[in-house]
C-alpha cells in the first residue's frame, strides 16, 4: 500500500497498457521492485494475454541475471496460473541459462555446479514442452538442437523421455480455427519430419553406439 500511495501515476494511468509495460521495463532496470510489483499487479489484474506479458517480461529479467531461484518460482507461478511463455522467453532461456555450443561441437561446461539442483538444459526442456502443449509454435530448430545438447552429453535417459513425446505431441492434428460447427485441421506431419530428419536419426545411432560402448556394452553375444 505504501509503494502505491508514494507512486506518482494517476490512477487512471494504470488503464493504460502500453505505458504500464513500458514503466514496467523501467522499474524493472532501475531494480524498483516494490513499483515494479505494483505494476504488475495492475498489468494482470485485467486479462490472461495482459498477464501473460507482464509476467514473461519478469521471467526475461531474471533469465537475462541468471538468478535461478527467481527464474523457478516466476515459471513455477506462470505454469500454475496456465500463462503462456512467449517465443522471446524462450530465447532467453536458451541464450542464457545453455552454454555456448558451436556448430558440431558440444556445449562448453555449464557454469551449474554439480551441487546444484538446476539443471539448466532439462528446464529449459520442460518449459519448451510446456510452450508447445499450451498451442505455441516451437521452431523445429529447438527441438533438434536440444536433442543435440542431450545426445552430445550422452544423456540418452533425457532423449528417451523427449523424443517420445515430440512424437506422440507432433503426431496429433492441431486444430487451427473454429467457425461454428466447422473445424479446420492442420496436418503436423511435416513438423515431425524436421525434427526427426536422416541427419537426426543417424545421430541417434551414433549415440547410442557410444553410450554402449563408454559402458563397456559393445560386446559380441555369448
Amino acid at each position: 500500500f505504501q509503494a502505491l500511495l508514494d507512486s506518482d501515476q494517476h490512477p487512471e494511468s494504470y488503464e493504460d497498457q502500453h505505458t504500464q509495460e513500458t514503466l514496467f521495463g523501467n522499474f524493472l532496470q532501475a531494480e524498483q521492485w516494490s513499483l515494479a510489483y505494483i505494476t504488475l499487479i495492475g498489468l494482470s489484474y485485467k486479462s490472461n494475454l495482459r498477464s501473460d506479458r507482464a509476467w514473461n517480461r519478469l521471467l526475461q529479467h531474471y533469465t537475462k541475471a541468471q538468478d535461478h531461484v527467481e527464474i523457478v518460482r516466476i515459471y513455477s507461478h506462470m505454469f500454475s496460473e496456465q500463462l503462456a511463455i512467449s517465443s522471446r522467453s524462450l530465447n532467453f532461456l536458451g541464450k542464457y541459462l545453455l552454454p555456448t555450443r558451436s556448430p558440431s561441437k558440444p556445449p562448453m561446461k555449464s557454469s551449474n555446479s554439480p551441487s546444484s539442483e538446476f539443471n539448466s538444459l532439462n528446464f529449459v526442456v520442460n518449459a519448451h514442452r510446456y510452450a508447445a502443449s499450451g498451442g505455441s509454435y516451437v521452431a523445429p530448430a529447438r527441438w533438434t538442437e536440444l536433442l543435440k545438447r542431450y545426445g552430445m552429453a550422452g544423456d540418452l535417459t533425457a532423449i528417451a523421455r523427449l523424443a517420445p513425446w515430440l512424437a506422440q505431441h507432433y503426431a496429433r492434428e492441431a486444430i487451427v480455427q473454429s467457425r461454428g460447427p466447422y473445424k479446420i485441421y492442420r496436418r503436423t506431419d511435416a513438423m515431425l519430419s524436421k525434427i526427426f530428419n536422416p541427419v537426426s536419426l543417424r545421430a541417434f545411432v551414433i549415440w547410442g553406439f557410444r553410450s554402449a560402448g563408454m559402458r563397456d556394452k559393445l560386446r559380441p553375444p555369448a
